[in-house]
């Protein structure tokens, strides 16, 4: 419990403000007889100006010192809440930044502390604000879970910064209860983090294309006016990677090229110049490979479009590894069983919380992709032990509970894999109700068999092909 004289001063306004009110009623009905109609009307117009006043001041104490002074209190640190006001202490050193959040629920502590300036935009996934053009420091608040996921940030941006928010005295007795894996399980004193990625860093891949030549990569930016000149003759693979905003289910892509006689791949499907076809929202890979010796009339080399529009430059992102998941969403449970999905998205695979689901509960999917391990070893997978879920690795069964009684009992089974070599994998939820919390949490969690603790597989271990 917070320190009551913490709690005191809003209390203390609020009961000032009623006896106010009270007070000058009875002063109100008592100057009845002895006041004109317009000595009523002034002196009801200085009760409002002061009732008003008491008002504001009520709100503006508690921005201006209350949670200042309540967040020093050592129980606030035992709550749920203490991670909120760390963000709010963060994104307020950072007031020019744009600040993305995970978690869309209206929370009253984000209207009260942070300035009105503030952006705050909530992503559908975590890695869409590279394909925004912002132009501006981006804050980004993730869970305590996703560690896995400022992993992967680490190799994209040079100067990353973060901020964790660890506190060993937390003192939360969670054993027994469903919450346990709303902290980080695998580090209880964790309330999350904020992650600082600088404009100039995101400048350095957004707009940009990846060079491959003997297993090398050079950024390149094939919008340069000096492109032509630059590599005319010369054989080139380029790579990038672009996003499809999640607003639209179905989406129709169109490339067109000025340079001719070039392969074109997305998400490593050969498709042809100038011709739609259908490609689901999230993140998607392209590559163009061709001898860059014939190059047409128009300005820009390359033309993506999407639904009719055109991307822009800035739309491209130089990633040279595709991670990810392609992933279907079925609106009943076990959807996978009729191949009926509403729709897909192709998207990272990192812990994801459904706060807002993207289809009404109860639902299903599956995702599909490829899993690289980082060391040779005998391999245990397993994810959130709160959902119903199966997984597969090359068409092995390597964990279900979604056929056992009780699902914190699964079937469990190792699997021998090796460094650097792909494997099919395939994961399948079933999202009964909405429960919210670690019942709707997707991730998944690896350890080898001559290991105690589970970890999360990192984001960089799974690509879409």
């Amino acid at each position: 419990m917070l320190k009551r004289s913490s709690m005191a001063i809003p209390a203390i306004f609020l009961i000032a403000g009623f006896v106010f009110e009270v007070i000058n009623k009875i002063f109100l009905y008592k100057i009845n007889n002895i006041v004109n109609n317009i000595g009523k009307k002034f002196l009801f117009t200085i009760y409002n100006i002061c009732l008003l006043l008491i008002i504001i001041f009520n709100f503006y104490a508690p921005i201006n010192g209350y949670f200042n002074y309540i967040i020093k209190d050592p129980e606030i640190k035992k709550t749920f809440n203490y991670h909120i006001f760390k963000y709010v202490e963060i994104i307020k050193q950072n007031e020019n930044c744009v600040v993305y959040r995970a978690f869309p629920y209206i929370n009253p502590v984000w209207t009260i502390l942070l300035p009105a300036k503030i952006n705050i935009k909530n992503y559908e996934d975590i890695f869409e604000f590279i394909f925004k053009n912002e132009n501006k420091d981006v804050i980004l608040i993730i869970d305590p879970f996703m560690d896995n996921v400022a992993d992967l940030f680490k190799k994209l941006f040079d100067n990353l910064t973060v901020y964790n928010f660890i506190e060993e005295n937390r003192n939360i007795n969670l054993e027994n209860s469903q919450w346990n894996q709303f902290v980080d399980c695998f580090n209880p004193y964790s309330y999350g983090s904020v992650l600082k990625i600088f404009n100039s860093d995101i400048s350095k891949i957004r707009g940009k294309m990846i060079k491959l030549e003997n297993s090398k990569y050079e950024i390149i930016d094939i919008y340069d006016k000096n492109f032509k000149d630059n590599y005319s003759g010369k054989y080139l693979n380029l790579k990038t990677s672009f996003f499809i905003d999640c607003n639209k289910k179905e989406n129709k892509i169109k490339v067109n090229l000025a340079l001719h006689n070039w392969t074109i791949k997305i998400d490593n499907k050969i498709i042809e110049c100038n011709k739609y076809y259908n490609i689901c929202c999230g993140i998607h890979f392209i590559e163009f490979s061709g001898r860059a010796s014939m190059f047409g009339n128009e300005n820009e080399p390359i033309t993506v479009y999407v639904n009719d529009n055109k991307l822009e430059k800035e739309c491209f992102v130089a990633i040279d590894n595709p991670y990810g998941l392609k992933v279907k969403y079925f609106n009943k449970i076990n959807g996978w069983e009729t191949g009926k999905e509403k729709f897909s998205i192709s998207q990272f695979l990192y812990p994801k919380r459904y706060y807002i689901s993207p289809i009404s509960y109860p639902f299903s999917i599956e995702a599909n992709g490829y899993i690289k391990p980082g060391e040779n070893g005998k391999y245990i997978f397993a994810p959130n032990r709160y959902m119903r879920a199966m997984v597969f690795i090359d068409d092995k069964l390597v964990y279900d509970n979604l056929h056992t009684t009780n699902p914190f009992s699964p079937f469990l089974e190792n699997i021998d894999l090796n460094k650097n070599h792909k494997y099919n994998i395939k994961l399948r939820y079933n999202f009964q109700y909405d429960f919210g919390g670690p019942k709707n949490t997707i991730n998944l969690n690896y350890k080898k068999t001559t290991e105690k603790d589970y970890q999360p597989v990192p984001v960089d271990w799974i690509f879409i092909y």
